[in-house]
């Protein structure tokens, strides 16, 4: 799943990117970071993971890291 979100307080567009395996327990995994409105009318799901990759920083969490959530940089693990 692809969102663009605005942050309520300020405005600042958010991309989130949510992939889950429902044949496998604890698969779920998101990932969230800045993104501009040019760029935010033309990302597609498929170029979103690597979007979030190229960022320099990103928010991830899920239930496949026990609900831990972070930041980082870089790819994530969205396979299984």
């Amino acid at each position: 799943d692809v969102e663009i979100k605005a942050c309520v307080s300020c405005g600042q567009l958010w991309l989130r990117y949510f992939v889950e395996y429902e044949a496998f327990t604890k698969s779920g995994r998101w990932a969230r970071g800045i993104i501009d409105e040019a760029t935010a009318s033309n990302i597609t799901p498929e170029a979103a993971p690597d979007f979030l990759a190229r960022l320099p920083l990103h928010l991830f969490g899920g239930s496949y890291s026990d609900e831990k959530s972070g930041s980082r940089s870089g790819p994530m693990n969205w396979g299984l």
